[in-house]
């Protein structure tokens, strides 16, 4: 009996130190992953949202994740809230639906990318068994620069495509992110009854007229001039810049599915030049080689 109660809070200590062993390998794969591998722009954006949910900046220890400019945004409303002990309310509201809604669009980005390397890799593995079966067919052997040539074709398909789609994002990104920035830290401060010359000192203005986008310009003139009429007149201006704030998605949302339709044309293109057109050279390789 009383080797059997040993045998028992031995196996419970085991237990106790076998949970303790693995709660400390997880803590060492979690820091390890943060520190070197890099968490998606997705992910980080729905990071920021929980810690807005949770209001938790007051934490010394927390680490705010970086995503575009909300992050900013946040810690800039947090800092003058604070100052002037006003409520988060309405402000947060302003940035947690502005973030949902770009997160969504960043999301149909992200899922189009990994689609569309998904289709390059199933492409490159239909024509390199196509290739294989040919050549066993004619009974011929590739000779080894050719496939190594084909393959370097490949690889720089995959490689200048997501080169010219990270550069049409980023596009996109420069020339709306001052837009969101400045319109939205605007319009939260302003919540929070910030004094208009302070909130002019933490807006950048300026960064708005180097803004290139077609069709921006007539967003921004309506955006300064509600600017104008609350300065100069002191008019309300909240209803309307919650109209302008959702002209303004709607008009990102668009530009958006215009950059998705031309990345599709450029998809199929660059699926006939980089990958059709190396199972049809390997084809004519082969050929050559059994008529010669």
């Amino acid at each position: 009996m009383i080797y059997l109660s040993f045998s028992i809070v031995a196996l419970v200590l085991l237990l106790f130190d076998f949970s303790d062993a693995l709660t400390r390998v997880t803590d060492v794969i979690k820091s390890f992953s943060k520190k070197f591998i890099k968490r998606s722009a997705f992910n980080q954006g729905k990071d920021l949202y929980d810690i807005m949910i949770r209001n938790s900046i007051d934490d010394p220890h927390l680490e705010v994740p970086h995503y575009k400019f909300y992050d900013r945004l946040f810690l800039r409303v947090n800092e003058a809230a604070k100052k002037l002990g006003a409520q988060l309310i309405k402000p947060m509201s302003i940035i947690k639906k502005s973030l949902l809604q770009d997160l969504a669009y960043e999301k149909k980005i992200q899922d189009f990318y990994i689609q569309t390397n998904f289709q390059f890799l199933i492409m490159m593995t239909i024509c390199w068994l196509f290739t294989l079966y040919s050549s066993h067919l004619l009974g011929v052997r590739q000779k080894v620069w050719v496939q190594i040539a084909l393959l370097i074709w490949q690889v720089a398909g995959v490689l200048s495509f997501s080169l010219i789609f990270k550069a049409k994002r980023d596009h996109i990104q420069r020339c709306f992110s001052p837009i969101y920035l400045n319109f939205l830290s605007y319009q939260s401060l302003l919540s929070v009854s910030l004094p208009i010359a302070s909130i002019r000192k933490l807006c950048d203005f300026n960064a708005l007229s180097r803004v290139r986008y077609k069709g921006i310009d007539f967003y921004l003139r309506r955006f300064f001039s509600l600017v104008t009429l609350r300065e100069k007149y002191g008019k309300s201006t909240e209803e309307d810049l919650d109209l302008l704030l959702g002209d303004i998605n709607g008009f990102y949302e668009v530009s958006l599915e215009k950059l998705l339709r031309q990345l599709n044309v450029l998809k199929f293109v660059w699926l006939c030049v980089f990958f059709l057109s190396t199972y049809l050279a390997s084809v004519y390789s082969s050929l050559v080689s059994v008529l010669i």
